[in-house]
């Protein structure tokens, strides 16, 4: 099995020196600039609703109209929420997913975010917490704000202890 995956990276290694893939590929950084605009349309989002027009004509004429929703407000809240604690923690999407609402505490004027274990750190010998302080100037890219727009949504599961309940993220990622 080694000695396939040291020749799948000679093979992409040849490739990239060919120019016959990118170099940087799936590896170029987020900008502060970018994170910023991609937090700002993440706040800002909201369901829309589809019409979509039905393929067999009605006895009188036209067509039938049927409206769908595509998203929730849960989902995009949780989208921006998620995306901005990712950025502040400076953490992969797996740690952020395995974060536990009773890890949670204040610290003067930060949120102080334990980690149980990262992808670095596996046993959580090294756990330190992550201190999240508030943006007031820029409210897109506040951790408090998306946090507290969260918490309080009246259709998030008050049973789960995670910030994210799906388990899908942290599988996925891991």
């Amino acid at each position: 099995m080694e000695e396939l995956l040291d020749g799948y990276k000679r093979r992409i290694a040849r490739l990239k020196e060919s120019g016959q893939m990118e170099i940087r590929e799936g590896k170029s950084r987020l900008l502060f600039q970018g994170f910023s605009i991609i937090s700002k349309a993440a706040m800002t989002s909201k369901p829309a609703v589809v019409v979509d027009e039905s393929e067999r004509v009605k006895l009188k004429g036209g067509r039938k109209l049927h409206p769908r929703r595509e998203g929730t407000w849960q989902q995009f809240i949780f989208a921006w929420c998620f995306f901005v604690l990712e950025w502040v923690m400076m953490c992969r999407c797996a740690t952020t997913a395995a974060i536990l609402f009773s890890l949670m505490s204040w610290a003067g004027d930060c949120i102080c975010i334990d980690v149980a274990r990262s992808k670095s750190d596996q046993t959580g010998e090294k756990e330190f917490p992550c201190h999240v302080y508030a943006n007031p100037y820029m409210p897109w890219l506040c951790p408090f704000l998306s946090l507290a727009v969260y918490i309080f949504l009246p259709s998030i599961q008050r049973f789960s202890q995670r910030l994210a309940v799906s388990r899908r993220v942290s599988k996925r990622s891991v």
